[in-house]
């Protein structure tokens, strides 16, 4: 089997039926109508007599720690989960984890450890606001973000990883105690965590890997049927994923998801060179501080694209002000001006009435009516943009300075005036954490895909694309052409 096909194998690795889970804790799974134990981890024997073969096929009136009312706290929502502390089962003091599953119960028992000491959960969170005389930038607030839970977690290393739109991961932020950051700036690709992988931080509040070295324990089960593990914080850990947090130096590691709007913006990813052992209560202060950060990062991004916008709408209303009781030739050479400045342009280009009006370097009118005609056509949005011009439609547009195109069309009517503005081609430099060419990865004799040994830095170059058109860019064209729908007839169609 090729690389590549492996490759798409670890896409499709169904990561919640391995069947078996970490030895940090113990599981059992109770079915929803009946109460009857399904499964259990055949390490449970550590806190009920008698094993998991004693334990299959018993119902919950026979276990003297789990009350039938602790299910009642629990909600029905599949992946709703209620922690009970300090019980005792058999001879250790331990909490007990209850997580709605699809019709089963998921029962996770920890041995209950000494928390670390930290301050109150309040004073850690004020932390995470700016102070009334200060003003943050996103970066400011990722720090503290860091900063502030590495007063609650055990961990050498914290990373602040956020995702692009393809998937591709870069650390944008990076907080370490006695060493050197390694990370921050640093490119992974989006093969490093598989979409199932991604899905399952939507289901899970925090993932938890404390040694890597530990072998996984077997699930057993009263019908030899495969547990579903979504839910479970105990779930085992891909051998791929094992052995890439052991090419990192990494002995354990925890991570987070940022879920900001409803999607999965970014993750905190913490690594520790050893093995380390790390209670709940740390674990949930963490869960609650990122899930406040999400809410306070959410509301400095609203405020941000607030005034982008206004900002935005002050340079259209003054572009108006400037085009009004013009002639059209003049508005049109004007507009062209205007956009080569606004959208920091290489040249621009306006199409009214079969007549052409530029800005900046001079693009040859044969280009620009061969661009036009495919991008007239194009029916998908009234705006288009691309980096690179080639890839919609290869050697018909070959001028050298028609890389990047940003186009805005009123309507879809042909006559219409349309905008166009360029930029040339530029050396697009990624620095990434080791290659990220997966093919370049080799399998063992089982199949297994090793993952990439060296993380060094590896920047790769690309010099076929423009600079990307910036999310201003965008809004600020969205914003021309609704000038245009409204006011044309005052400077375009005098």
């Amino acid at each position: 089997m090729d690389v590549t096909q492996l490759l798409a194998n670890c896409e499709k690795e169904q990561l919640h039926l391995s069947g078996k889970i970490q030895s940090f804790g113990a599981l059992m799974v109770l079915d929803e109508e009946s109460l009857m134990v399904t499964h259990a981890s055949r390490n449970i024997e550590h806190f009920i007599a008698g094993g998991a073969r004693r334990l299959l096929g018993t119902d919950i009136g026979q276990l003297e720690w789990l009350r039938e009312d602790m299910l009642s706290d629990l909600p029905q929502s599949p992946g709703q989960r209620v922690t009970f502390y300090d019980y005792v089962v058999g001879p250790h003091i331990c909490h007990i984890r209850l997580i709605r599953s699809e019709g089963a119960v998921v029962v996770e028992l920890e041995e209950a450890r000494t928390p670390q000491s930290f301050m109150s959960y309040q004073a850690l969170e004020a932390r995470l606001y700016p102070e009334a005389s200060e003003v943050w930038e996103e970066a400011d607030y990722f720090n503290q973000l860091l900063n502030t839970l590495h007063e609650v977690l055990p961990y050498q290393r914290l990373m602040l990883y956020r995702f692009e739109s393809d998937w591709v991961g870069e650390v944008v932020a990076e907080a370490v105690t006695g060493g050197d950051k390694l990370y921050q700036g640093l490119k992974f690709p989006a093969s490093d965590i598989p979409a199932i992988a991604r899905q399952l931080y939507f289901q899970n509040p925090s993932r938890l890997i404390p040694d890597v070295e530990a072998e996984a324990v077997e699930v057993m089960s009263i019908d030899e049927d495969t547990v579903d593990l979504t839910w479970s914080d105990l779930r085992s850990v891909s051998p791929v994923h094992l052995q890439y947090l052991t090419n990192m130096e990494v002995g354990a590691s925890y991570s987070i998801p940022l879920i900001i709007s409803g999607k999965l913006w970014g993750i905190v990813a913490c690594h520790h060179p050893e093995a380390v052992s790390m209670d709940v209560t740390s674990r949930q202060t963490a869960e609650k501080l990122v899930s406040q950060f999400c809410s306070l990062f959410n509301t400095y991004r609203s405020r941000k694209r607030l005034s982008l916008l206004r900002n935005i709408e002050q340079r259209v209303d003054e572009m108006v002000r400037v085009l009004s009781g013009q002639d059209p030739d003049t508005s049109c050479q004007f507009l062209a001006d205007i956009l080569l400045y606004e959208l920091n342009a290489s040249s621009t280009a306006l199409l009214l009435g079969g007549t052409w009006y530029q800005a900046g370097r001079d693009v040859d009118e044969h280009t620009l009516n061969q661009l036009d005609r495919e991008i007239k056509n194009d029916f998908s949005d009234f705006i288009f943009q691309t980096q690179n011009i080639t890839e919609h439609y290869g050697d018909g547009v070959n001028d050298p300075a028609v890389r990047g195109v940003l186009a805005i069309k009123p309507n879809f009517e042909t006559t219409a005036l349309r905008c166009y503005a360029f930029r040339l081609p530029e050396a697009q430099y990624s620095v990434w954490a080791g290659n990220p060419d997966k093919t370049q990865q080799k399998a063992d004799e089982t199949g297994t895909l090793s993952p990439r040994a060296s993380f060094e830095k590896w920047t790769e170059a690309r010099g076929e694309a423009s600079r990307e058109w910036t999310r201003e860019n965008v809004l600020l064209a969205k914003k021309v052409r609704a000038v245009i729908l409204r006011e044309a007839d005052k400077f375009l169609m005098a």
